[in-house]
């Protein structure tokens, strides 16, 4: 059902003791056998349990495939030796398919009023990687429902443009409106711009992801925010969104708005953005994902053209010619010579002999690095994912202007 690691995971807890779980690193570990994740699935889920600890103060391990004669148990030891979050949730699936199920905190009677719920989402998944992704993401969801507060603003999910920072007048603002909430009809995904002085708090990526989740929009979609206190940007994307715009295909997008962006030309930006959303949608509807190993090669740069040289050159001669000629202009004192000797004061001049001495040497090296070249992971294009406060994957990154 899997395919087979060419690197086989001996992870954690081969044997079955418990202190093999190190909570610093790992939240999820494997059986011994390898076919359960690959490689890259591994890391990235794992990853994505460490960022939702981080941020949202919720510490989830999972055990898959582990040997042990009692699946509760051993989900109430790893309770007992692994991580700090003050809300907890361990989940292990035993080699023969029982589970044990854990929690701790103040959300911990939630989680048990829903074990079934979260058994099947990990029980029904058609892969590994995806009954892990809903369980844990299903617990964020119960977990955040009762404790998480956003400081995000809440708007309408017909708001297309939300202008908190004021960068665009009452017509710009309107316009846009307009064209994002047609092409968000057209093409079924939210397609959304916010604005805002700072993220009170907040880090940008959050601050995004959470505008669009809790303000209704669409399970597909993206959002473009901009952060007038740093001059950041941070684009978020959601269900397909996040297949149609890449880290390499965002990246092209704001290369096309940054100059604009950089001049403060926010409104001609936001057409750009709506200009390149549309045309992404379009194109990956029809089976072309722009991507780093789709995206067609580049055109090649105009030549500078012998005309230009030739401008260039003429240019050049002429203002070397009025240079000299108003220096030799400011020479009143001399007067031309034939020979050199009649620059040498008589007598101040005296040549006895010559040596030569190395008197000191220094030798300079560099180091050249080897080119840099790419290769698969995640540099092979695709969207890398977190799983926001809501419990919902997104996808996106974000930079300065």
């Amino acid at each position: 059902m899997k395919k087979i690691l060419t690197i086989l995971f001996t992870l954690l807890l081969i044997s079955f003791s418990v202190s093999h779980v190190r909570a610093d690193e790992e939240h999820l570990f494997l059986g011994e056998s390898g076919y359960y994740l690959t490689e890259e699935e591994y890391r990235e889920l794992n990853d994505d349990l460490r960022y939702i600890e981080d941020n949202y103060d919720i510490g989830i391990y999972i055990g898959v495939g582990i040997q042990t004669n009692n699946a509760q148990s051993y989900a109430y030891e790893v309770m007992q030796e692994t991580g700090y979050a003050p809300e907890k949730v361990v989940l292990i699936v035993d080699d023969k398919g029982s589970y044990g199920l854990a929690a701790e905190g103040s959300c911990t009677d939630l989680i048990y009023a829903d074990e079934v719920d979260l058994w099947t989402k990990y029980a029904l998944a058609t892969t590994y990687y995806d009954g892990i992704k809903d369980f844990y993401q299903a617990c964020v969801k119960i977990i955040n429902g009762q404790t998480y507060q956003t400081n995000v603003p809440q708007v309408s999910n017909d708001v297309k443009i939300y202008d908190a920072a004021g960068l665009l007048t009452d017509s710009e603002r309107n316009d846009l409106q307009i064209r994002l909430k047609k092409i968000s009809e057209e093409q079924n995904m939210d397609v959304v711009v916010v604005t805002a002085d700072a993220t009170d708090g907040m880090w940008i990526n959050d601050y995004a992801d959470d505008f669009y989740d809790y303000n209704g929009y669409k399970d597909n979609g993206l959002l473009l925010l901009i952060v007038m206190d740093d001059s950041s940007w941070y684009v978020s994307t959601k269900g397909k969104g996040i297949d149609y715009f890449t880290d390499y295909g965002i990246d092209l997008i704001i290369d096309e708005m940054m100059g604009d962006l950089s001049k403060g030309h926010f409104y001609e930006a936001f057409n750009t953005f709506a200009d390149q959303t549309e045309y992404y949608i379009k194109e990956a509807k029809n089976g072309h994902i722009i991507d780093i190993n789709t995206d067609p090669v580049p055109k090649k740069k105009k030549e500078f053209g012998a005309l230009n040289v030739g401008i260039s050159t003429f240019v050049a001669a002429l203002s070397s010619l009025f240079s000299s000629l108003f220096l030799r202009g400011q020479m009143k004192s001399t007067k031309r010579q034939r020979f050199a000797n009649s620059y040498l004061v008589d007598n101040s001049f005296h040549l006895n002999g010559y040596s030569d001495y190395l008197v000191d040497r220094k030798i300079s090296r560099h180091y050249n690095p080897p080119q840099q070249t790419q290769s698969g992971g995640s540099s092979g294009g695709g969207s890398i994912t977190h799983t926001s406060s809501s419990g919902s994957s997104h996808g996106g990154h974000g930079g300065h202007f």
